[in-house]
């Protein structure tokens, strides 16, 4: 095994990033016409249970995503060491653990699907039932998705991101427009992961016949890179996606419906950091582990996604009222005010993206606990009785407001400081 790995393919991380970039925006823009159409096909109250369920979809594949990162941290590490035995390894534990997992948490979720329905105000338990089914899908197309990652392969990764993307679009149309309302739209999604896991795994190929047992520091499920990379994506999510459920929990689903139309759109400010830092993150794991200079990645990735999302922030808030009646019709034109409000309030998530997945790829949790922290009483405000929109923008601006400001506290102490070297020599030894 070389003591000296070469640096990472490719032209950096305006190059990666642009290339992820395209992907995510591409399959970001392709999930939000799906958005769109189903606001438009749907009865306005089903549109905020299918706004709901999606939330819910992301939100219970926390787990799931905190131990992908670390499947790809840990590829990109071997990638750095040149050390195809200890990629595969990674590899064959991911399959197992997940498998395992995976099925349990969907047997539990279908098992529980009549309760949920309830609690959302949907008269069946089909749609809950077809949501787990997507979920579990799901983990075969993202485990993939993490190994391509992790390896660089960032062309294939944005393939297979507009493949699933497309396959998405056109399986939840047809089948809503089948007439099965939102059993068809979760249904479409978990027929869009299947056929995305089939490509992701065939671009992957078969892995390397070369393998060695994993270090103790490369568990997946219960090891301690996982516990952060949980505890990072719950808080994200959270401020991300808890407030579709809330709206649907606590408000008529008419007024419930208004505000996903508008907090939908003005998330999409959260599609151009995320296409940043799938590069950022394997990059900065392996440019560390061969103990060479980061923190040029830190600032190119902060300064594209101030420029990208920022734009596009400010667009989407001046013209709030266009885009909602065009994308979306008449019906939703009491959207505008919160697409307004929102974007602006989801433009300093965009920062903390970037920051949040610099100091994960680094081991370094101290930022990530404050984050939580901020997430957790963001919620805990939302769930408040006697809800109000009003309030739950003021709670998301106030949230994020604050978050932003934790980020660039540590990211100036950490610039300042000169940390490149201290990075590099401990995750050469992880």
């Amino acid at each position: 095994m070389s003591s000296a790995a070469p640096r990472p393919s490719g032209i950096g991380l305006v190059g990666s990033g642009s290339l992820t970039f395209v992907g995510v925006a591409g399959a970001a823009a392709t999930v939000y016409a799906l958005q769109v159409a189903m606001g438009r096909m749907l009865p306005v109250a089903d549109y905020s249970l299918y706004a709901a369920l999606a939330g819910i979809f992301n939100m219970v594949a926390v787990p799931l995503s905190a131990v992908l990162l670390v499947v790809t941290r840990a590829v990109a590490l071997e990638a750095g060491r040149k050390d195809a035995g200890g990629a595969t390894a990674v590899r064959h534990q991911a399959v197992r653990e997940l498998t395992i997992g995976g099925t349990a948490v969907v047997l539990v979720g279908i098992a529980t699907s009549g309760f949920l329905a309830t609690s959302l105000g949907s008269p069946s338990p089909w749609p809950v039932a077809a949501m787990w089914v997507a979920v579990g899908v799901n983990v075969s197309l993202a485990l993939g998705l993490a190994l391509l990652q992790g390896a660089h392969r960032f062309a294939h990764l944005t393939a297979a991101n507009l493949a699933s993307a497309g396959a998405r679009l056109i399986a939840c149309i047809a089948l809503v427009a089948l007439g099965l309302g939102v059993v068809g739209a979760m249904a479409g999604i978990a027929l869009a992961c299947a056929i995305g896991a089939v490509a992701v795994w065939w671009a992957l190929g078969p892995a390397s016949a070369s393998e060695r047992p994993l270090r103790p520091t490369h568990g997946l499920l219960l090891s301690r890179g996982a516990l952060v990379l949980a505890v990072s994506n719950l808080a994200f999510i959270a401020m991300s996606q808890f407030d579709y459920v809330l709206v649907r929990v606590f408000l008529d689903p008419e007024q419930a419906s208004q505000y996903a139309a508008g907090a939908v759109l003005a998330k999409s400010v959260l599609w151009l950091p995320v296409g940043i830092v799938i590069a950022l993150f394997p990059m900065v794991a392996s440019e560390a582990a061969a103990s060479r200079p980061i923190r040029h990645l830190l600032r190119q990735g902060l300064l594209m996604a101030a420029v990208t999302s920022g734009a596009l922030a400010a667009v989407l808030a001046l013209g709030a009222g266009f885009w909602i009646r065009l994308l979306y019709g008449p019906r939703f034109d009491a959207a505008a005010p919160y697409l307004a409000w929102l974007s602006l309030a989801y433009l300093p998530m965009a920062i903390v993206l970037v920051v949040d997945n610099h100091q994960l790829a680094l081991h370094r949790a101290r930022f990530i606990l404050a984050y939580a922290g901020v997430a957790l009483a963001e919620v805990l405000a939302l769930a408040l009785p006697g809800a109000t929109l009003d309030r739950l923008v003021a709670v998301i601006v106030a949230g994020s407001l604050l978050c932003l400001a934790w980020a660039l506290w540590i990211v100036a102490g950490q610039l300042r400081a000169g940390t490149d070297e201290e990075a590099g020599s401990r995750l050469s030894r992880s």
